[in-house]
């Protein structure tokens, strides 16, 4: 038999959508298990036991489903993750002269490898970006390390949009319309000097 979860209104619900509740909600998660499990609703199979903590250099994907690096990090829900590399790597050869026994020399190939590339390991959420440095030879560790966040962050589900900015308010049409409102004696001189005085400490 399978584990059994439940969502914020007590509906049974799959292991993905409880990772998700779990992640955005984690008090309100765990009291909603217990409150069932109390109940006798269902197995009563507890909490979406988190993965381990993956790292790669500095950056950590926590099994709690958090990016943390010494500069920055945050909830892995909508996060990005990349290595861009610049650069190249070459093998050339060139032509050598080779000592054999004998006295005699003889015409030979050395090869010369050249590796100027660059890596970094790029992620990115909302409002925050962390990036790593990363040794050409660990661009394909990095790569694994980048394809977990982004599983993670599929599994999460988008970031929440965030809040709307309040929309600015134009003073000099405020007063005006209080002025009018005063010409017209719906509001007091002194009304309207308080109202004007806290428009204008907005600026």
């Amino acid at each position: 038999m399978g584990l059994t979860y439940w969502d914020k209104d007590g509906n049974e619900i799959g292991w993905g959508a409880a990772l998700k509740f779990q992640t955005a909600h984690p008090v309100k998660f765990e009291e909603m298990q217990k409150a069932r499990r109390a109940a006798g609703v269902g197995l009563g199979a507890g909490l979406v036991k988190p993965t381990k903590d993956d790292k790669f250099g500095r950056i950590r994907l926590t099994g709690a489903g958090q990016i943390t690096a010494p500069k920055g990090g945050g909830s892995v829900r909508g996060v990005r993750a990349s290595v861009e590399t610049s650069g190249s790597k070459s093998i050339a050869s060139r032509r050598t002269m080779m000592r054999t026994v004998t006295p005699m020399a003889v015409l030979g190939q050395k090869k010369i490898q050249s590796d100027t590339r660059q890596c970094f390991l790029i992620i990115e959420g909302v409002g925050w970006a962390v990036t790593e440095s990363v040794p050409a030879r660990k661009e394909k560790a990095a790569r694994e390390f980048a394809a977990k966040v982004n599983a993670a962050a599929a599994a999460a589900g988008p970031a929440d949009a965030p809040d709307a900015a309040p929309a600015e308010v134009d003073v000099a049409e405020q007063i005006d319309k209080l002025a009018a409102l005063r010409d017209r004696r719906i509001l007091t001189e002194e009304e309207f000097s308080s109202k004007k005085a806290e428009l204008l400490a907005r600026i």
